[in-house]
């Protein structure tokens, strides 16, 4: 596994851009300032992890270099609570579906599934279990906790 850190990540080329050494981001770390980590596993970005003050947002890319999946957080009382989760779904690289799931830490849920293919939308609301979305912020450097697809502990 290989860390890069950077100021951003650009979503139309897929790359990170003005590279900070790993002393920089810790300062940054350390001060509250965004930064963006990209973990690659052998040659491959697996996870973008974009941080600032107030949130933290996480993306999974699968073989395919399609984005899947995100994570919203949100700083609540120094921990991170996850609140947002979209789901994406290709077929031939172009996306034909995603799916919002929207927590607040009440344990309501709001879910919405958006077909581009057929244009059809379906929406739910139900309450749930938010026990698993919360998180400790991340140390510098250990981020394991947040790119955690499966949330049950």
């Amino acid at each position: 596994m290989k860390i890069t850190y950077c100021t951003e990540w650009s979503l139309f080329r897929k790359q990170p851009y003005h590279i900070l050494s790993e002393s920089d981001a810790k300062e940054k770390h350390i001060n509250g300032e965004p930064y963006v980590v990209v973990i690659y596993e052998a040659e491959d970005v697996i996870n973008v992890i974009e941080i600032d003050e107030n949130s933290l947002t996480v993306r999974f890319y699968n073989d395919k270099f399609e984005n899947y999946l995100l994570y919203g957080f949100v700083k609540k009382d120094n921990r991170l609570f996850l609140n947002m989760v979209y789901h994406y779904l290709y077929n031939n690289g172009e996306e034909v579906e995603q799916i919002l799931f929207n927590f607040k830490d009440t344990g309501e849920l709001f879910m919405e599934r958006s077909n581009n293919v057929s244009k059809e939308v379906e929406q739910r609301e139900a309450v749930v279990d938010v026990t698993c979305n919360w998180e400790e912020f991340p140390q510098f450097g250990n981020y394991f906790g947040i790119i955690r697809i499966e949330r049950e502990k």
